[in-house]
């Protein structure tokens, strides 16, 4: 199973409250522990040093502005897709800006971002 160690990030995770210091180990697609110094327990992980560096759930940018469709030299789906991927994003919420394409009033679409898994 690969493992994977940051250490020093400053972890943030609204749901509990945490804004601290740490390190955060990852083993395969889970995370495993979270704590001040994890290194001791990590030995055989490959290690990032993430000092200066946030470790956050994933994101939602709640204010994108598409122009698709109509104005798409300005910004696309694709090109907007892409700009949140490269923020680091998880996901957003893309307000439609052209009401008269929906009858129905303002639509919402929430897109999940496909991250590259590389490193």
């Amino acid at each position: 199973m690969n493992r994977l160690l940051f250490r020093r990030a400053r972890l943030l995770d609204p749901a509990s409250g945490l804004d601290a210091t740490g390190d955060l180990m990852v083993e395969g697609e889970r995370i495993a522990a979270v704590g001040g110094d994890l290194s001791a327990v990590a030995r055989d992980a490959e290690t990032v040093m993430a000092a200066g560096l946030c470790l956050a759930p994933g994101l939602v940018d709640m204010r994108v502005q598409l122009r698709e469709p109509g104005a798409e030299h300005m910004e696309s789906i694709e090109t907007g897709g892409h700009a949140a991927a490269a923020g680091a994003g998880s996901s957003a919420s893309f307000p439609s800006s052209t009401f008269t394409t929906f009858p129905s009033g303002p639509m919402t679409k929430v897109v999940r971002l496909a991250m590259p898994t590389g490193r």
